[in-house]
């Protein structure tokens, strides 16, 4: 059984979401059941987290390629790619070599998580470029990202006359 604290944005309603609350709680009684909670640790404030602490006897940590006070990169598991957070330039060059080609090694589309990314120069914007290059044309690199980040991940086109223009 799953709890989907998907939408659970603020603490009231994370600590009415517990497995003792969910509507089959009382069909598991007397068995061997697990509960996985699929909530994102970083939505919540650390009172909230201890708070609920109680109901997960587990926790299950993403892989960290880098991780400071500018920056983190991690695994992210659903849907399968990389989550950055905070702002990015090319001193991040050897953490994303290593999570770039791991995403890669996933099946399916490759989604790069950037939706709380500050910042990010032109060399990390040409590995993800580079990496989408790498994938079989039956795959695809989803960047999820502000639209000032997007920004920086598109390039102008020559027009017809050769002047720059906005790419469509």
């Amino acid at each position: 059984m799953t709890g989907n604290q998907l939408a659970a944005r603020r603490p009231a309603r994370l600590t009415s979401a517990l497995p003792g609350d969910l509507p089959d709680a009382a069909a598991l009684a007397g068995t061997t059941a697990s509960v996985l909670c699929q909530y994102d640790r970083d939505r919540f404030d650390p009172v909230t987290l201890a708070s609920v602490a109680a109901f997960h006897t587990r926790s299950v940590a993403t892989a960290t390629y880098h991780a400071d006070a500018v920056l983190r990169i991690c695994r992210q598991y659903a849907p399968p790619g990389v989550r950055i957070a905070g702002e990015i330039d090319y001193k991040a060059e050897e953490p994303l070599t290593l999570a770039l080609p791991e995403a890669v090694r996933l099946d399916g589309d490759i989604t790069v998580n950037m939706a709380v990314l500050a910042f990010i120069d032109a060399f990390c914007a040409r590995m993800f470029a580079d990496t989408a290059k790498m994938l079989a044309d039956s795959r695809t690199v989803i960047l999820q990202c502000k639209p000032e980040v997007a920004a920086g991940f598109a390039r102008p086109r020559q027009t017809a006359r050769g002047e720059a223009g906005d790419r469509p």
